[in-house]
């Protein structure tokens, strides 16, 4: 193995959820289960997953990436888990750290996350259309999301007032365990930095993602 070269694996979900789920869809679960298990024992670094509902094109849709890694971290012990990308702006940001932060402890700390503005296909804007948000917000929605997530994660408390999102003074979990040897939220020694990817264009006014591994105690005055 080259020093320094990691290697993962990605894998389909579109099958999962399409036509009739009897034994057949046992089966594809368990192949599914079955090739995660495997990846694992051969070497690979980590697992990756889709994220996107396809609300237009169902017959392409993944499964939901966030209930995908959860299972991953169940049938795994030692394989990196992420999605890529993962399309935050479709997303409740109070609520997706609340999921990353959970998927983050019951994976022991294997979770990796890699953010985009939007999907690059046809029918996208419907889609956000048909989620609530508007397409044009998606880059804007990107930013502020990141930054609210780094505050859940690392502070004990504060308020925000932003374009798309806002709410008075707030205690966080991280606050909630603060007096604990491993306070703050995603709980693990060594957190890595969500990376953003999508069209310059798009993602210009987002800060460049860090990429080296910091704690949860630096995390605050980095960009995850």
């Amino acid at each position: 193995m080259l020093s320094g070269l990691e290697f993962g694996l990605l894998l389909h979900t579109r099958h999962l959820i399409r036509g009739d789920r009897g034994a057949s869809g046992r089966t594809e679960l368990d192949a599914f289960w079955a090739t995660a298990e495997r990846a694992e024992t051969d070497g690979y670094d980590h697992l990756w997953t889709g994220d996107s509902p396809r609300i237009s094109q169902l017959d392409r849709a993944h499964a939901d990436c966030l209930t995908i890694m959860a299972g991953l971290a169940a049938r795994t012990g030692k394989i990196r888990i992420g999605a890529v990308p993962l399309i935050a702006a479709l997303r409740n940001p109070v609520l997706l750290a609340h999921s990353l932060a959970t998927l983050d402890v019951i994976s022991d700390g294997r979770l990796l996350v890699g953010v985009s503005a939007a999907p690059q296909y046809k029918y996208a804007e419907r889609e956000f259309a048909a989620c609530g948000v508007p397409f044009a917000e998606r880059a804007g929605r990107l930013e502020e999301s990141i930054g609210v997530m780094r505050r859940l994660w690392t502070e004990e408390s504060f308020s925000f007032q932003g374009k798309y999102y806002s709410w008075p003074e707030m205690k966080t979990p991280s606050g909630a365990r603060r007096s604990s040897a491993t306070a703050g939220l995603p709980w693990r020694r060594h957190w890595r930095p969500i990376s953003r990817g999508g069209k310059r264009s798009i993602a210009s006014r987002a800060p460049p993602a860090a990429t080296s591994e910091i704690s949860p105690r630096r995390c605050s005055r980095r960009f995850i």
